[in-house]
């Protein structure tokens, strides 16, 4: 019931290039992967105006990768709704971004493990996967997940803060629009 965030066609909105602005905005549900060198990106999916019925999500089904580790490269990914990990998914998964959701949850949906009394397993081999490795920050409207108890999800689940996150925030969270600044930023632990 949950779906699989599979990609059924696929038509490329950009590659290879970036925008002068370093922003990708997509009016409909949006699937990204790929690598920056050198240059902080922000990638968003909403419709407007803002109704429950038609609110996007992003999915991240292969590596979203930094080239860099020295504050240079940054990654935001804005999801209307979900930030999700689907089902055909890399089995080992590296992100490296900051997460946020304004309504939903940054995850993986739980999808049924094999099972040895059921041979009708629908999820089977991607219902298992061994590792994702998030280098960033997960802002998230509901509760994270990407592993689940009966050992389905991710097995070995990594989430790192990228320390350069907090002194150089994504550029888009610094120019926001509409009359609205920001106030104050600091580390709540």
């Amino acid at each position: 019931g949950w779906g699989t965030w599979s990609i059924g066609m696929e038509v490329a909105v950009a590659s290879g290039s970036i925008p002068a602005n370093k922003t990708f905005f997509v009016a409909d549900n949006l699937w990204v992967r790929g690598q920056v060198n050198k240059v902080r990106v922000n990638i968003g999916s909403a419709v407007f105006p803002d109704n429950s019925a038609t609110r996007t999500s992003v999915s991240i089904n292969q590596d979203l990768r930094y080239t860099n580790y020295d504050g240079s490269d940054s990654i935001l990914v804005v999801g209307q709704n979900n930030i999700n990990v689907g089902l055909v998914s890399n089995d080992t998964l590296r992100i490296d971004a900051a997460l946020l959701t304004e309504h939903g949850r940054v995850g993986r949906f739980y999808y049924q493990p094999p099972n040895n009394n059921n041979n009708d397993n629908k999820c089977a081999p991607y219902g298992v996967r061994s590792q994702i490795t998030i280098f960033g920050s997960i802002v998230t409207n509901q509760s994270y997940q990407f592993g689940f108890d009966d050992g389905s999800g991710y097995a070995d689940r990594q989430i790192l803060y990228d320390a350069n996150l907090y002194y150089n925030p994504p550029s888009i969270l610094l120019s926001l629009s509409n009359g609205m600044n920001i106030i104050s930023w600091q580390e709540v632990q």
